[in-house]
């Protein structure tokens, strides 16, 4: 008999790998733009998704148990300061982007655990 895996931990290495993806992006456009091979305005619009993206509980959590650790010291320093600029910002002004991540609800865990019940054993 196979050994079963939850839905919840399958969710967690999926939201790993789709995050440092997302951060290695990110990475490699701030490290290109040293370089001038990168637009200006591709830049700034990289550094406030990084703020936006740095507003969501999960993936501060994550950033700070992972991706601190796991890139340039460079590039956290960085993600560490438009972190701040974000969190500090007023959660109501207008962005470049045409949303705001909403904080952290319990929606998510509420689809994991109706995930969880409807799975077969």
């Amino acid at each position: 008999m196979g050994t079963r895996v939850s839905v919840a931990y399958l969710s967690m290495i999926s939201f790993d790998s789709l995050v440092f993806e997302l951060f290695a992006g990110f990475e490699a456009t701030l490290e290109a733009t040293k370089f001038g091979d990168v637009k200006a305005e591709t830049t700034e619009a990289v550094q406030l998704v990084i703020g936006q993206c740095s507003r969501s509980d999960g993936i501060r959590e994550w950033w700070t148990s992972v991706g601190n650790i796991k890139f340039a010291k460079d590039f956290a320093g960085e993600v560490d300061r438009l972190a701040d600029e974000a969190r500090a910002a007023d959660p109501s002004a207008q962005t470049l982007l045409p949303f705001l991540l909403p904080p952290a609800t319990s929606v998510a865990a509420d689809q994991v655990s109706a995930a969880d019940d409807s799975s077969p054993d």
